[in-house]
């Protein structure tokens, strides 16, 4: 367990990149009660990547026994802290010839965290503009009980220390092994030449990181809002870690865009999906897997899309999952309530492949119209948020979006396709705000535009 009593060398001392979220936030929160004044912390509030931001500050006031003991910690939320505390380490490791080899290797151990240099100018100008927001109010307040300065720890890093930095020390990496054992090849001449390409499995396979600019890539729909508030409260911190999220729900009306959502999600952070609909789904063979011995034997869907993309924590997306039945081919939602206990996924038995697989890295996401139906169980496993359908607000960024779809489906330029004149696109408008409904919305919207590209009705003012 870290101690935080010596904060001189907690730089030293702490490992950022072994430190999960919930104990990144206690040790946050005993550092902020012993190094900032009640003043400072009513003015700062529930701010996202406060270690980050106290760490500035403390940088800012040139106070670098603060600063040194938030750097770490900031290292779980920044790319400047990443790259900072990575060059002090390497300093410090020329100034103490005993312990050179461990504070090298802890600077490599914290430089694989991820640095970009546009993020870590994108986060001086955030730190600038919340300063001019808030700087005023902290600049007279005091830590409490500590001394306001201390000897700086910063040091240049000498030239002939960057030729010592040894290029063998060994580097993290997020890869797994998802296989227990390994594969027994064995069955009909078919069935050994697929198990033997499924070998690939067993060699470690990588998770995912969480991109950084993940949110500048994800497209904005505002009825969404919620939804993404939500996960970015759940990634905060933990750019460039391997990506994972506790199972989530989205209950919505039908047509709102939900699975064009999270394929926006997988996209943005960069993870294969498994979408798969529920809508009258009684087989669970897809999820589970089929046995050997069977002209139609598969191994897991999910298992299938790790092999295939070698990645170890996919999005699987179930679709309309309150329209699942069971039948004598099984129960998809038992299936699913199976793999979404952290315990079991983590053995999961795959028929096809004959052992154990490791599944407790996938992230589970749901679709449903309504929660009417699902059962309990299902749902005391899930965290459901409601999305509310778009109203005639959105109607301009529902138009692009559907603008583009037709175009991608029709495969002609947007520039080839007629403009609404303004009353018919009020017309589409108020439709949007009445019915609220994207699928009608869409049928009528491109019934209009075929019907202008035919020249039945002038389109354009």
């Amino acid at each position: 367990m870290t101690e935080l009593m010596n904060l001189d060398s907690l730089w030293k001392r702490l490992r950022p990149w072994q430190l999960d979220r919930d104990r990144h936030e206690e040790l946050v929160a005993k550092l902020e009660s012993q190094l900032v004044s009640p003043r400072h912390q009513l003015v700062v509030g529930d701010m996202p990547n406060k270690a980050r931001f106290y760490w500035l500050d403390a940088e800012r006031r040139q106070n670098a026994h603060h600063a040194s003991a938030w750097l770490p910690l900031a290292a779980k939320e920044s790319d400047l802290a990443v790259a900072t505390l990575a060059v002090r380490l390497i300093a410090e490791a020329g100034n103490a010839p005993s312990r050179k080899k461990i504070l090298l290797h802890r600077a490599f151990r914290v430089s694989d965290m991820g640095v970009r240099l546009n993020t870590m100018l994108r986060e001086v100008e955030i730190y600038r503009k919340i300063m001019e927001i808030i700087g005023d109010k902290l600049v007279d307040a005091k830590p409490l009980g500590q001394e306001q300065h201390r000897p700086n720890i910063e040091k240049s890093l000498p030239d002939s220390d960057r030729d010592n930095v040894p290029i063998d020390l060994p580097r993290p990496n997020s890869a797994i092994t998802v296989l227990a054992t390994p594969l027994i090849i064995a069955g009909d001449r078919e069935t050994v030449e697929r198990l033997k390409a499924f070998r690939d499995l067993e060699k470690p396979i990588a998770r995912a990181p969480i991109p950084s600019n993940w949110r500048e890539r994800m497209p904005s729909a505002r009825w969404f809002d919620p939804v993404l508030r939500l996960i970015e409260r759940r990634l905060a911190g933990w750019r460039n870690t391997p990506f994972r999220m506790a199972p989530l729900l989205i209950e919505g009306a039908p047509g709102i865009g939900k699975s064009r959502f999270v394929a926006d999600l997988a996209a943005a952070l960069e993870v294969p999906i498994l979408p798969i609909s529920f809508a009258g789904q009684s087989d669970s063979r897809a999820l589970l897997g089929t046995a050997r011995g069977w002209s139609s034997a598969n191994p897991s869907s999910i298992v299938d899309l790790i092999f295939r993309c070698k990645r170890a924590n996919p999005i699987v997306f179930i679709d309309e999952i309150e329209k699942s039945t069971s039948s004598q081919n099984g129960d998809p939602l038992a299936a699913v309530l199976t793999l979404l206990e952290p315990e079991t996924a983590k053995r999961f038995h795959d028929p096809f492949l004959s052992t154990e697989v490791d599944l407790s890295h996938v992230t589970w996401i749901a679709g449903a119209n309504s929660l009417r139906g699902l059962p309990s169980p299902i749902l005391s496993r899930f965290h459901v948020i409601k999305v509310e359908a778009p109203d005639g607000r959105d109607w301009p960024e529902v138009r692009s979006a559907l603008t583009k779809d037709f175009a991608r489906s029709s495969q002609v330029s947007i520039d080839a396709l007629p403009v609404l004149e303004p009353s018919v696109d009020e017309l589409m408008r108020m439709l949007l705000d009445k019915r609220r409904d994207l699928r009608v919305v869409r049928r009528v919207f491109e019934e209009v535009l075929l019907a202008g590209m035919e020249g039945e009705i002038e389109l354009i003012n």
